[in-house]
């Protein structure tokens, strides 16, 4: 059976990954900002964007559950 995860902001600068079944936090992942936009789960990853220091934004996507960072983007 394939587990199911949901990406919840834990905090302006904060995700945590869910158990979508038993409610149980899995992992939290630090975005190092603010988030911007999302988070939004397809599949087995989840993308947010982030507003940087500098202003600019960062996009980042992250393989769930463990939050290991797959790539990320500046927009």
């Amino acid at each position: 059976m394939t587990k199911t995860y949901i990406a919840v902001v834990d905090g302006p600068n904060r995700l945590v990954i869910v158990d979508a079944e038993s409610g149980i936090r899995i992992n939290y992942i630090n975005l190092g900002g603010p988030i911007v936009n999302g988070p939004i789960v397809v599949g087995d990853k989840v993308t947010v964007i982030t507003q940087k220091t500098s202003g600019s934004k960062m996009g980042r996507i992250y393989k769930m559950p463990s939050g290991s960072l797959i790539t990320q983007f500046n927009i």
